[in-house]
């Protein structure tokens, strides 16, 4: 069968017609609707003070919820809600609305989990945003989080836990990330650590809820959960001590290590020491590690570990124990290091630090006296 090129021709030009009238649609209604918005919104608005006010009934809260089964109308009830809560006068008012219709938010919480992943992650925010979650595992709008918190899609799973972090339970969090290591998701670390920081309730509880459950999570959550207990407090020494030890995974010590930098404990100086002197090729990392912690713990032993690191082949461990010598030791005693050094690369990186803190001293110096001087 032969098409003839001049037919080949006139279809490409429909097809180019149809998808021009497409776009041409499109823009019009999505002009349309902006200009609609701002009434519905104003209409929104309405409807929320009247619903605070107690002069809607029953039959009111069905109308409402028969709306906001509606994702668009959902969007629009949240902004008019926004510019309700932006007045310090109606805040209060308007947030006790929300926590005395939370059987809305449910019976909508029933609708949004059969609909896209997008438009559940929108019902989760708004959610965690009007803190509606319970503080028990059978509430039901923590029920529905829970159900979010194994779904496949990130912002699915990053608003249901928002919404959870704001019930101010630390055992709900313990029990979202439970079911989460368990389904093998792998939620962002980063995540994890930043929105562990969002939690509304005593953060040193939920230190220790993380810490009671530990066995029941994979090394690659055990990561996260240490980089969020490094940034709450300094209690877990002697719990994560016996880590370094054990054959735990190279990330969870890794983790471990990077704690003690920021806290002192005496009885890790030794094992950090150890890693910046006997590392090998393949254990480079430790030493690596090892050598930026070490600068919390100055004394001569250190001192010394770091020197023979400086002399390391790999130039991240030269890099590193540079920086926490210089920072352990006098000046005068970094000169003598210099002068007794043999190896090159290790003078050479020392030198650069060195020269680098005096050039930066001397920068803030004179930004110092700028400051300071005449208008």
């Amino acid at each position: 069968m032969i098409i003839r090129v001049d037919y080949l021709i006139y279809i490409y030009i429909a097809l180019c017609a149809c998808m021009l009238a497409f776009n041409m649609f499109y823009l019009g209604k999505t002009r349309w609707m902006l200009r609609r918005n701002p009434k519905k919104i104003t209409g929104w608005e309405t409807i929320i003070e009247s619903a605070v006010s107690q002069t809607q009934g029953k039959k009111g809260t069905k109308v409402i919820r028969r709306k906001l089964s509606r994702t668009q109308q959902l969007v629009m009830f949240h902004e008019a809600a926004q510019r309700l809560l932006a007045d310090e006068k109606k805040q209060k008012a308007v947030m006790q609305w929300f926590q005395d219709n939370r059987p809305l938010f449910i019976g909508l919480g029933n609708i949004y989990q059969k609909k896209s992943h997008m438009e559940k992650s929108f019902y989760a925010y708004l959610v965690g945003e009007y803190k509606l979650c319970g503080g028990t595992q059978e509430d039901a709008l923590v029920s529905q989080m829970l159900l979010l918190v194994i779904q496949p899609f990130i912002y699915c799973r990053e608003n249901a836990l928002q919404a959870i972090y704001s019930s101010g339970e630390s055992k709900l969090v313990v029990k979202a990330y439970i079911l989460m290591n368990r389904h093998e998701i792998r939620h962002s670390r980063k995540l994890i650590s930043d929105g562990l920081l969002e939690f509304r309730g005593n953060r040193e509880a939920l230190t220790e809820e993380i810490w009671e459950n530990w066995n029941e999570f994979s090394p690659y959550y055990q990561v996260a959960f240490i980089d969020f207990i490094r940034m709450i407090t300094g209690r877990f020494c002697a719990k994560f001590f016996p880590i370094l030890s054990s054959d735990a995974e190279r990330e969870v010590k890794f983790a471990v290590i990077r704690y003690y930098r920021k806290y002192y404990y005496s009885d890790a100086a030794r094992i950090l020491r150890n890693y910046t002197r006997n590392w090998k090729k393949d254990d480079w990392e430790y030493a690596a590690i090892s050598a930026s912690a070490l600068e919390n713990y100055p004394c001569e032993k250190t001192v010394r570990a770091l020197i023979r690191s400086i002399n390391s082949e790999n130039w991240y461990v030269r890099d590193n124990a540079s920086d926490s010598l210089i920072q352990i030791a006098r000046q005068n005693r970094l000169d003598y290091i210099l002068d007794k050094m043999k190896d090159s690369y290790g003078r050479e990186m020392l030198l650069y630090k060195i020269e680098s803190k005096r050039k930066k001293e001397e920068t803030e110096e004179e930004d110092e006296h700028s400051d300071n001087g005449p208008d």
